[in-house]
């Protein structure tokens, strides 16, 4: 996972090289991936000639028994396998079952938090974001973002026509009324900067504390993108958010109409209790919360959709090894402390009593390297290995976005002569008795 967000740069340019190479009047900027969609939005916004954002679309959910699966059940399945609850046999069943067909992944994990985004931002049609790869309003939606394409090519409408500081803020909303992945954050600020447009980790606290989670979808919650979709999709999320006054209905979206009428024309969806009202929320606040502190002066992204826990503390474990974190991670002994688990590329691994955090790696240009996978599988088999405790990751750079527990991420900062520096990485085994971080507080502490 070094090369995830490395890619999204490299997308991002490659499109460029080839739009300005080529000399194209427009733009059907199609992705399907966490890294692609943002990728193909940094290149709408850096060429600002007319175009669309159009989506892949999501899978349809796995199916075992009488319940819905996706890919992150599998994490879970290994973590309960290696501790006996189920057998080989229910391990391969899930796991087969788990993606059946095409599609990103079926949650609100970073595909479809980004795809609700470019809704939001008002650089694709209403209506993109939800629709399964399968089904048939998948097709209709791409035809409408292929109509829209041409229209903005004969009315001379660019990107910089749409993105503004309000559009900004209207995607954060949607994020975090989502309950959306962390790596939404981080896309965003790539994106507020390709535009040169003021928008900071401070903007997308304000805007989250101000927000209700009104969806209630995995990984921190039940339901998938099938079922938003079956409500309305994106545009039902921002007609009740316009409701009540916390979108900007007037930004302008690349049809060359407002915000306010792509809502008031889109059709309405089925009552489904994967969408709430305003009146009667999933949780008060989104599903950020930026933290900083001495592991994080500069900041960091915390995921706290579903979540009801918003104080931690707890003690530091150190291990020096991925595999040792694994098996200390299952062992009875973890049951009754947190955990913290810490992740070091390029070094060795800490555990903190909850997820990894990164020490010093080469400096990527406006990137950052990661672990993903190690990461969400331990935290997953922590989950599947029935731990009766608090958990509480810190993920000391990108991770990934299908972790249902607290998750404090994208924490680098620069150091000099191109290296990373991470204040985490001094951490020792039994620290942190004294430190906790609480999400309430306004400037959010965490030591």
């Amino acid at each position: 996972m070094r090369a995830s967000l490395v890619s999204r740069d490299w997308i991002a340019d490659s499109v460029e090289l080839v739009m300005r190479a080529q000399c194209y009047d427009g733009l059907l900027a199609i992705a399907g991936c966490d890294k692609s969609i943002p990728g193909m939005l940094l290149a709408i916004v850096r060429l600002d000639v007319p175009a669309v954002f159009a989506y892949g679309g999501s899978l349809a959910p796995g199916r075992v028994g009488n319940r819905d699966i996706s890919l992150q059940d599998v994490y879970e399945a290994i973590g309960a396998r290696s501790q006996g609850l189920i057998s080989n046999e229910q391990l391969e069943t899930i796991e087969k079952a788990a993606c059946p067909g095409i599609g990103t992944c079926a949650g609100m994990f970073s595909a479809n938090t980004m795809a609700s985004v470019a809704e939001a931002l008002g650089l694709t049609v209403p209506g993109m974001a939800a629709p399964p790869a399968a089904a048939a309003d998948r097709l209709k939606v791409l035809h409408d973002a292929a109509d829209a394409l041409l229209n903005a090519v004969h009315d001379g409408i660019r990107p910089s026509d749409v993105l503004t500081r309000q559009s900004l803020e209207n995607a954060t909303a949607i994020a975090s009324a989502l309950g959306g992945s962390t790596n939404a954050c981080l896309h965003l600020l790539a994106i507020a900067a390709e535009a040169k447009i003021d928008f900071t980790l401070a903007d997308i606290d304000t805007i989250s504390r101000r927000t209700p989670q009104l969806a209630d979808m995995k990984p921190a919650g039940r339901f998938m993108m099938r079922e938003l979709h079956l409500a309305g999709g994106v545009p039902a999320v921002m007609r009740e958010l316009l409701s009540a006054g916390l979108l900007h209905g007037e930004a302008m979206a690349i049809s060359g109409r407002t915000i306010a009428e792509q809502i008031a024309s889109f059709p309405s969806g089925q009552p489904h209790p994967v969408l709430r009202t305003i009146a009667r929320p999933v949780k008060a606040r989104g599903g950020y919360a930026i933290v900083s502190g001495s592991l994080a002066p500069d900041g960091a992204v915390t995921k706290i959709a579903n979540e009801g826990r918003m104080y931690h503390r707890g003690p530091a474990r150190c291990f020096d090894s991925e595999q040792d974190g694994a098996n200390a991670a299952g062992s009875p002994q973890a049951a009754v402390t947190i955990i913290v688990l810490a992740f070091k590329i390029g070094g060795n691994i800490g555990y903190h009593d909850g997820a990894y955090i990164e020490d010093q790696v080469p400096k990527v240009r406006q990137s950052q390297d990661s672990h993903v996978v190690g990461f969400h599988y331990l935290s997953k088999k922590i989950q599947g290995d029935h731990i009766e405790s608090e958990v509480e990751d810190i993920c000391v750079d990108q991770c990934a976005g299908k972790e249902p527990i607290i998750l404090v991420a994208h924490t680098d900062r620069w150091g000099p002569e191109d290296q990373v520096i991470h204040d985490a990485g001094v951490v020792e085994g039994g620290d942190g008795n004294e430190g906790g971080k609480d999400y309430n507080t306004k400037g959010n502490r965490e030591h």
